[in-house]
């Protein structure tokens, strides 16, 4: 029996449905760890690039392209320049909506009603993000509104010291250590893997389908 697999994330998921057999979706932090502790497979996928602003980046080319829009919650087309610029950025609309975009699977032409996990989202969200609730009223942490620095390189600065750092890393979703020079860094610059985390680590980012199925 085929499986098929639809990816969302936070107010997107990521549901595996078997046939006709639905999921509800379980969180999962980081570490590939569910919200009662047990070890899950996760996506790939970084959530934090689908809450990136559109970047047309910074040279002269004309590039058709698509961002995720996490105000309209659509994938929306826009022309890239051919350099700079961030992840969000696909080149279809198919690619984005695989990666980005919040699907309702259908059962003919009703909509099959997702349930809010509750245990999946803490009382307190982490750093730039806030306590929201999504298209489906089940409450989530936004972090569309996340700083910047996350997502900025690790910068070893100008000067010669060699001091224990850690900076976020968007393309895995985790801090990694680097030397820090002393002086002329940038903000994704932190003293422990804690304070990294705190700031821009998103708890309960990744969703996988595990448990409860629903079947039709």
């Amino acid at each position: 029996m085929k499986s098929v697999h639809v990816v969302m994330l936070l107010s997107l998921a990521v549901v595996t449905t078997n046939a006709r057999t639905y999921y509800d979706a379980v969180a999962v932090d980081s570490e590939g760890r569910s919200a009662d502790g047990r070890e899950v497979s996760k996506s790939l996928i970084t959530p934090q690039d689908c809450f990136l602003p559109k970047s047309i980046g910074r040279c002269r080319g004309f590039f058709p392209s698509y961002y995720y829009n996490s105000v309209s919650k659509k994938c929306e087309y826009f022309i890239w320049s051919g350099c700079g610029g961030n992840n969000n950025r696909f080149d279809s609309r198919e690619t984005c909506e695989k990666q980005c975009r919040v699907l309702t699977v259908k059962r003919g032409s009703e909509p099959i009603v997702k349930r809010c996990n509750r245990q999946a989202v803490p009382p307190v969200c982490n750093k730039g993000c806030r306590l929201a609730k999504d298209s489906y009223n089940c409450t989530i942490c936004d972090c569309s509104s996340r700083k910047t620095v996350c997502n900025l390189p690790a910068v070893r600065g100008h000067c010669r010291a060699l001091l224990p750092r850690w900076r976020y890393d968007p393309t895995t979703g985790k801090c990694t250590e680097f030397k820090f020079g002393g002086c002329n860094g940038n903000g994704n610059n932190f003293r422990t893997q804690q304070q990294c985390m705190k700031t821009c680590g998103v708890r309960y980012a990744y969703v996988v389908a595990t448990r409860r199925p629903i079947t039709f």
